[in-house]
């Protein structure tokens, strides 16, 4: 059995509803119908027969019939008997599955009664609330598990990142004891990338809304953009959590925003060709410190075996652990390593991987511009002043420029039209935005290195090649620290062509 992808459909005509199933892509595996759209209140016998058959028919996917009522957040207003016979009738019009909300208590009492007529159905709970502690969701995943449903499906609002953090941690720990969750949150800004996060996590079902319908339940995303993140990330569906398979230990790039990292697929393709159980997604992580601080703080229970770091939080991972020398010397880190005895070591691969790729041109007495002065550029700056090079950098913020003074000699932001170097290194976001000028003119440059990278040429990348530079993209250093990354987390060079080849897809 592999991760199913559900599609949820809830509208009041059963026409555009046949045309969506008839519609569906193959990535989708099951087709949730929430018939209260089409019955908010009981329909008579006749329609409810033509309306079960005639969706049915309109699709070869696994059907899943809900009909959720109103104190669970659905739109059936009708008498509940009815309901739970109106889900039987869906059974026996071919539905391969329907879905009962768990009522409080065990759920012994209440799946007796149907287990014969509903031989497969999915449990349910929609918490009116997040939960308060790790009990209030942990508690309905154990009476849903107790009933031996295909799968246990727990949902509650979320619209902070605690939520996010409170829903992995459930996944995980029922996960862990033999649980088939389905979890989720309702309303998360980042629902795609969280819901798409859960599978690696431990959830075996994922939902998202189909194709040309509105979400089912306030904040649901898209199913086509949950399975496109997945293909971005560069996971199969057989590498997400399933019955049957153990569950993986898991890493991920965190700062704000990596949705469009390229991280994850350099790394499951080096982690998949070196045969490693690991698997590498993406995680927003909110600009503070405590937010950071919590991912730390929870990471054994989740699961979390080693993570990369980006803006905002480089300076802020340098003290989340143990750092080593080049972490110290640059103030910052990009990569963690969680150990099983709960520390934490912390590296930065930026620094090595830029001294390494700057080594054919730089030298003992080269002049070289850093624009910036956040964790890339305190590496950059690391970097130079380990090859020889003379370094300027230029910042808005006198304040932060502090940190970086032991690397280089500090010159205003207003200043940087009038400075020269033979290798400048730009590592702002200014110039990234379309129409958006560069953040300065690179005098005198025989090398100019972009660290961001996006689809094409940057503002300062295309300023550097009209004077005539040579030209370096982001590209180059996330794949070069990438490579060290592996090598600090495990002890081993990956196979760089595995990883050049999946970053250049």
């Amino acid at each position: 059995m592999t991760h199913r992808l559900v599609a949820s459909l809830l509208h009041h005509e059963r026409s555009r509803l046949e045309q969506v199933l008839r519609d569906l892509p193959a990535s989708v595996d099951v087709a949730e119908v929430r018939l209260d759209g089409l019955w908010p209140q009981a329909p008579d016998a006749d329609r409810a027969t033509d309306d079960l058959f005639a969706l049915r028919d309109a699709t070869g996917k696994t059907l899943l019939a809900t009909l959720r009522p109103e104190r669970e957040g659905g739109r059936w207003d009708g008498p509940e008997e009815a309901r739970i016979g109106l889900l039987v009738a869906a059974r026996q019009a071919g539905f391969d599955l329907v879905d009962l909300e768990l009522p409080d208590g065990a759920a012994g009492p209440f799946l007796y009664a149907f287990r014969e007529q509903v031989p497969q159905f999915v449990l349910s709970r929609h918490l009116p609330e997040a939960p308060h502690c790790r009990d209030d969701s942990l508690l309905p995943l154990l009476a849903m598990q107790d009933g031996a449903g295909v799968y246990d499906k727990l949902a509650f609002p979320g619209d902070s990142f605690l939520d996010d953090v409170r829903a992995i941690e459930a996944v995980r720990l029922h996960a862990a004891r033999g649980g088939k969750p389905s979890v989720s949150t309702l309303g998360s800004t980042w629902g795609t990338e969280l819901r798409a996060l859960l599978a690696v996590v431990g959830n075996q079902a994922t939902y998202g809304h189909a194709p040309g319908l509105e979400p089912a339940v306030p904040g649901q995303p898209a199913a086509a953009g949950i399975q496109a993140l997945w293909d971005h990330w560069g996971l199969s569906r057989d590498e997400l959590a399933s019955e049957g398979q153990p569950l993986r230990p898991w890493m991920a790039v965190l700062g704000n925003p990596v949705e469009r990292s390229l991280s994850p697929r350099m790394h499951n393709a080096a982690l998949r060709s070196a045969r490693r159980p690991e698997r590498y997604v993406s995680w927003h992580v909110p600009a503070s410190d405590s937010a950071l601080r919590l991912v730390v703080s929870v990471a054994a229970r989740i699961g979390l075996v080693g993570a990369s770091v980006t803006s905002p939080h480089k300076t802020a991972a340098a003290r989340m652990g143990t750092c080593d020398a080049v972490a110290k010397a640059v103030g910052a880190a990009n990569q963690l390593k969680f150990l099983a005895d709960g520390q934490v070591e912390a590296t930065n691969t930026d620094a090595t991987a830029l001294r390494d790729i700057l080594r054919p041109h730089v030298t003992s007495g080269t002049t070289a511009v850093v624009l910036g002065a956040g964790g890339a550029a305190r590496a950059a700056l690391w970097a130079l002043k380990e090859l020889g090079a003379t370094s300027t950098f230029t910042s808005r913020d006198p304040v932060r420029a502090e940190a970086a003074k032991t690397l280089g000699t500090w010159a205003p932001w207003n200043e940087r039209a009038s400075l020269r170097g033979d290798v400048w290194v730009q590592a702002t976001t200014v110039g990234l935005q379309p129409d958006e000028p560069s953040p300065a003119t690179p005098h005198g440059a025989r090398l100019a290195f972009e660290l961001n990278y996006k689809g094409g040429p940057t503002a300062f990348a295309a300023e550097a090649s009209r004077l005539g530079a040579t030209v370096l993209d982001g590209r180059a250093l996330v794949l070069e620290q990438a490579v060290h990354a592996q090598r600090f987390w495990f002890g081993r060079a990956p196979d760089r062509k595995v990883m050049e080849a999946a970053l250049a897809r």
